[in-house]
């Protein structure tokens, strides 16, 4: 017997909200203390300066703020407790709904097994599953950590570094202000975009792991492999729908 493991829905959809949500704090956070200092250091023919300080030294100031920056994410915005409640909360929300989907399913298909064996919610080893997937999951928001042994480049730190590398590379360049501030919110958008992948990929991940589990525990050894089907999905996991997989 395969089953075919159901979707997230609405747990993904309100894990995805918040993950995005911390680039858009940290948009905020752009918008007030480096987007209205551009015009000041980059080039702007047929204009002069009103006072005597050099482009240099505003680049300067403007680079300490990008810096700042880090520490508004770690400490106002993502902090290692707020992200670790977020994540261990995603994690009981992404168990429940799997426990329900799980149970149906099971009964569904008519597996001839005790349900609370097979599906208990608090058993040691699903507790040890949520508790790992969260340690992994922070450590792909948070900062200085590992993801599965391997060192991350967590989602703020990445995007702050490339705000500060699109500053300099404009000056260096002689860009006008209009041009450094759409880099920048392109490179903003860039990290919204990631931020909503780890989030649905994170969610998806949880999930089919507890199915494995609990559908183990019950005896189920195969499973269907179902998508989306939308243009989210990558074209080599389009390919698998509807096929049949061993655990």
């Amino acid at each position: 017997m395969a089953l075919r493991p159901a979707p997230l829905g609405l747990v993904e959809a309100r894990h995805v909200r918040w993950c995005v949500g911390l680039v858009d704090r940290l948009e905020r956070s752009v918008r007030a203390r480096l987007i209205p200092r551009l015009p000041d250091i980059y080039p702007q023919p047929d204009e002069e300066r009103a006072d005597s300080r050099s482009r240099l030294d505003d680049l300067a100031v403007l680079m300490t703020e990008t810096s700042a920056l880090r520490l508004i994410w770690s400490e106002r915005i993502a902090s290692d407790a707020e992200i670790r409640e977020a994540c261990e909360r995603a994690g009981r929300e992404v168990s429940a709904h799997n426990l329900r989907e799980a149970e149906r399913m099971l009964q569904a298909a008519q597996i001839a097994v005790p349900l609370e064996r097979a599906l208990a919610a608090d058993t040691d080893a699903v507790r040890a599953l949520v508790a790992d997937w969260t340690a992994d999951h922070t450590a792909l928001i948070s900062r200085g950590e590992t993801f599965q042994g391997r060192p991350t480049v967590p989602l703020g730190e990445q995007v702050i570094d490339e705000i500060g590398q699109t500053v300099d590379r404009g000056f260096r360049r002689g860009l006008r202000h209009e041009e450094v501030a759409r880099q920048i919110n392109e490179r903003l958008g860039v990290a919204r975009s990631r931020a909503a992948l780890i989030g649905r990929d994170q969610t998806n991940k949880l999930n089919g792991r507890l199915f494995q589990q609990r559908f183990q525990r019950a005896g189920v050894q195969r499973y269907i492999w179902r998508t989306s089907l939308d243009e989210r999905v990558r074209e080599t996991h389009a390919q698998q729908e509807g096929q049949e997989y061993r655990w």
